[in-house]
């Protein structure tokens, strides 16, 4: 897995044999399941990470410790993920190009498919996506 810090994101490549274990995380208040979404992570601007209106956060699960996520359910592009070092159950970092920026988690917020599809349903109709 090769990582990289793009845009103010995080993103890691997988290549071959790269295995992604998909136990749940404890994260905040609570713990996330593979397949389960948010919208953001973080409650405070500068120690935030948050996904544009219609786009959510699909915990995948881990490498090592690195957190991957795809986006919405749509497939990896690419075997591409948002990626975040875990570094306890409250704080995940982000870095790259001689950046950083960490996480500060206190609780989450998760969304079914079907929130997430009636959002996006929804902005579609706006002309809000694509």
């Amino acid at each position: 897995m090769k990582t990289f810090y793009l845009n103010g994101a995080m993103y890691a490549k997988l290549e071959g044999g790269d295995e992604i274990d998909v136990s749940p995380i404890n994260l905040g208040d609570d713990v996330l399941n593979p397949g389960e979404f948010v919208s953001k992570l973080g409650e405070k601007g500068r120690s935030r990470f948050s996904m544009q209106d219609g786009f959510f956060l699909r915990y995948v699960g881990r490498i090592g410790k690195y957190v991957l996520f795809g986006v919405n359910q749509f497939p990896p592009e690419r075997n591409f993920y948002y990626c975040f070092a875990y570094v306890n159950q409250n704080i995940l970092f982000m870095t790259g190009r001689g950046l950083g920026k960490d996480i500060r988690i206190e609780r989450i917020e998760k969304f079914s498919l079907d929130q997430i599809k009636d959002r996006m349903r929804g902005l579609a109709e706006q002309g809000c996506l694509f």
